[in-house]
């Protein structure tokens, strides 16, 4: 969609709300409805921003413990990984002893 038919689509909203304002309110006068539309638009502007500010806020802080799991799963697989690497080192080594032992037990 390009500028102008944005400013298009913009300006038919505006007419809705305009006409749906004079149908609802009477016959004012253009200014007075012109006047309310636009705190009307306003309204639904700021209304609109808050929940976006909101969802953001929202994102963040999902963001934040998304980042911090990650963290504590990498920690964990880090720990793991040495136990294993431990783990393995005492098994060769026991089987070192063992094959000493066996070998001690024939003389």
């Amino acid at each position: 969609m390009d500028k102008k038919e944005h400013l298009e689509e913009l300006l038919i909203q505006i007419n809705k709300k305009f006409n749906n304002l004079k149908n609802d309110l009477g016959n004012l006068g253009e200014n007075k409805l012109l006047l309310i539309t636009a705190v009307k638009i306003m309204d639904e502007y700021y209304e609109t921003k808050k929940k976006v500010d909101k969802k953001k806020e929202e994102l963040n802080d999902l963001s934040k413990k998304f980042k911090e799991l990650k963290s504590l799963i990498y920690d964990y697989r880090d720990k793991k990984e040495s136990e294993i690497k431990k783990l393995n080192l005492d098994h060769e080594n026991l089987k070192q002893e063992i094959k000493i032992i066996k070998k001690n037990t024939k003389i």
